[in-house]
């Protein structure tokens, strides 16, 4: 039996073709979007944009009781609001705020989730903030002026993350967020004329707090990615929402 003999430099030109088709396999496989902030766990690409900031500080406020209300009319039922609520106090208490459910508050927290779903419409319709998220323009962040009419737009546009991945493994989370600071004084009184049966008529004192200012924001948060199930996108989209929630204030 003959050995055969190998020459180095077939060897060599084999060796370069098989890693030239491993780059260009590379090349042709889909990936982030562009702008996409990208979790090397899970290789979610994720997007948000923020209607307007609210700018405010604890240290502003001489009654730091902040009591935080979370509502979901989205109908989406798999929102843990319980936790998500949770995960707020948390957040504030951390910046110098006092959570409280009692009626001692000096700053309400009122977050409203407007939308919880796949990306399957055009939600820039109904949604006038997401404005240019929903193409490439709103990727041009240096602008600062088409920022603000836009929305302040981090990572990948709505229509990066909805043309690059299926329907199926998308999920977005549309939040109205509302601060409103309570009026220092103790209320005032109403005097309200009620009519009954008799020709007397009756005086009643009501006792109202009332809002000195109310600030008002909403905030889209969005993700994409593949062999994901979409119970994992969609929580990891709502702790982002959770922590530009907390950051709002």
């Amino acid at each position: 039996m003959v050995a055969r003999e190998e020459r180095p430099g077939r060897h060599r030109a084999l060796t370069g073709l098989a890693l030239g088709m491993v780059f260009a396999l590379a090349a042709c496989a889909p990936g982030a979007p562009p702008g996409a902030v990208v979790d090397p766990a899970t290789g979610l690409a994720y997007g948000s944009v923020v209607e307007k900031s609210i700018v405010v500080d604890a240290a502003q406020f001489r009654n730091r009781r902040i009591r935080v209300v979370t509502r979901n009319t989205s109908g989406d039922l798999a929102f843990d609001m319980g936790g998500f609520a949770g995960q707020l106090r948390s957040s504030y208490a951390g910046k110098g705020y006092q959570p409280t459910d009692g009626d001692d508050f000096g700053i309400r927290v009122d977050l409203n989730v407007l939308r919880s779903s796949q990306v399957t419409v055009n939600y820039s319709t109904e949604f006038a903030f997401l404005g240019g998220a929903g193409g490439a323009i709103a990727g041009r962040r240096s602008d600062i002026a088409q920022g603000t009419a836009i929305g302040l737009v981090s990572g990948a546009t709505l229509g990066a993350i909805a043309g690059t991945y299926a329907t199926k493994d998308t999920y977005i989370v549309v939040a109205e967020i509302s601060v409103a600071i309570m009026d220092s004084r103790t209320g005032f009184n109403q005097r309200t004329i009620t009519f009954s049966d008799s020709p007397r008529l009756e005086e009643r004192e009501t006792d109202i707090r009332t809002f000195r200012q109310v600030a008002r924001t909403r905030v889209a948060v969005y993700a994409g990615g593949r062999n994901v199930a979409q119970a994992q996108i969609a929580e990891e989209v709502r702790r982002r929402l959770a922590r530009i929630a907390a950051d709002i204030i």
